[in-house]
């Protein structure tokens, strides 16, 4: 279990409209959220409590871990948010749908929602190579959205270490 959990806001700013918030996550102390290969996008929101959250986008961001080892070795974790709109009562997604291998899977709480998971592996690459995955989905009635969060790592014990930082850290409202 991680000491200290840092919280991160990912989000789209913008000159015209502001800024529109996707999701607050939790990394464990040492670690870093830096921008992915491509730019978030929002495609609809909606205000709640004179705050703005996505309800449809999606966005790609890296999280570096602390260096360890002789060789300064960091761990570095490709995670990927998609956000659609959901009606309220439907339960979120099978995380284990994003995975072309799981090893463990379960429900959790995380923010104030059960949340659900799966931990396994994807293809990527070609010729296709697996690679180490944790899939999280979210069905948010408050902002009336479906959230999927996939980290892709070299290393299952890095994905299954981030595991209680976003069980204390995720915000979705």
């Amino acid at each position: 279990m991680p000491g200290t959990i840092k919280l991160h806001l990912l989000a789209v700013r913008s000159l015209v409209f502001g800024t529109c918030n996707l999701l607050v996550i939790g990394v464990p102390d040492g670690w870093k959220v830096v921008d992915g290969p491509f730019p978030p996008e929002v495609d609809r929101w909606f205000v709640l409590d004179g705050v703005n959250w996505a309800v449809a986008g999606r966005g790609h961001w890296r999280l570096a871990g602390p260096v360890t080892g002789e060789r300064g070795h960091r761990p570095v974790v490709d995670a990927s948010l998609e956000l659609r709109p959901a009606a309220p009562g439907h339960p979120p997604a099978d995380p284990a749908l994003s995975l072309a291998r799981v090893t463990a899977s379960g429900t959790r709480p995380m923010g104030e929602h059960a949340a659900r998971w799966a931990l396994g592996e994807v293809r990527r690459g070609f010729p296709r190579r697996a690679r180490p995955a944790l899939a999280v989905t979210i069905a948010c009635e408050a902002t009336r959205r479906h959230l999927r969060l996939l980290l892709e790592g070299p290393d299952p014990g890095d994905l299954e270490s981030l595991l209680p930082a976003l069980d204390a850290g995720i915000r979705c409202h």
